[in-house]
């Protein structure tokens, strides 16, 4: 936690994002924002991915987490719920790679939920 809160600090002071004052002191910083909840969570500034380490805008999250909510995450809205493309994929079970794909290419919503996922094999390149 100290070096999670160091690293805020750090970067904080070399981005010109605002660190709260209260939170220059590590105990006071732990005492609003709680203790980490397990080693893969670090702090996210959340809900304002652009805003400052301050409290209303701090959380613990995992790498997951963080990435869902990066600024240039591009969320898609189906069925009455808007999640990024890797929600999306987690979803309905496929690679990001393979969503992003498929909807790069124009393929309408629900059939780039809902295709089947084949395998492709390896190229071998010909060895003559």
């Amino acid at each position: 936690e100290y070096i999670i809160w160091k690293r805020c600090r750090n970067f904080s002071d070399r981005e010109g994002i605002f660190f709260c004052d209260r939170w220059r002191i590590f105990e006071a910083f732990i005492a609003d924002v709680g203790p980490q909840p397990s080693p893969e969570h670090r702090i996210d500034r959340f809900p304002k991915s652009d805003g400052n380490y301050e409290p209303g805008n701090v959380r613990w999250a995992t790498g997951n987490e963080q990435c869902n909510n990066r600024s240039n995450s591009r969320r898609i809205a189906y069925d009455g719920e808007t999640l990024t493309i890797a929600q999306w994929a987690r979803r309905f079970g496929m690679s990001f790679q393979t969503l992003r794909y498929r909807l790069e290419r124009g393929w309408p919503l629900l059939q780039a939920f809902t295709a089947t996922v084949t395998k492709r094999k390896p190229h071998i390149a010909n060895r003559e």
